[in-house]
């Protein structure tokens, strides 16, 4: 079966498990030049990739590139024309540098997708909601 590599992303999905709130989240650290942002990621599993809200990037005054050619989004209407540079993002003990695309997220600043998962393949405790 060969996998389907066009530039298309979808943003928004169910999350991999549930909490009170309805979703898997957990605390995170966005880097870049001598500012360190405290915030909460989404684990989305039917998220295609890495994602940051616009309004967060903004008033955090995340650095932002503009794409030469605009990604359409699937399930939600418009697309992708903007991501970060890239930032160090902190998971725990773990450190990568990571560009995020911005979109419009009413509930989450940032959103780690399938790509994420699969890359990273984190053992979750489903009762704790922790990985």
């Amino acid at each position: 079966m060969q996998l389907d590599t066009s530039p298309r992303v979808a943003c928004h999905g169910s999350s991999p498990a549930t909490s009170s709130s309805g979703s898997f989240t957990l605390p995170v650290t966005l880097s870049f030049g001598s500012t360190t942002l405290h915030t909460m990621a989404l684990l989305d599993s039917g998220a295609s990739s890495y994602f940051v809200d616009i309004t967060f990037a903004r008033t955090s005054r995340i650095p932002v590139v503009h794409k030469k050619k605009p990604i359409p989004v699937e399930v939600i209407e418009g697309a992708i024309t903007e991501a970060t540079s890239p930032l160090i993002l902190n998971v725990g003990s773990h450190l990568e540098e990571i560009s995020f695309y911005l979109i419009t997220s009413l509930r989450h600043p940032v959103i780690l997708g399938l790509s994420w998962l699969e890359e990273h393949n984190p053992l979750a405790d489903w009762h704790d909601l922790s990985i």
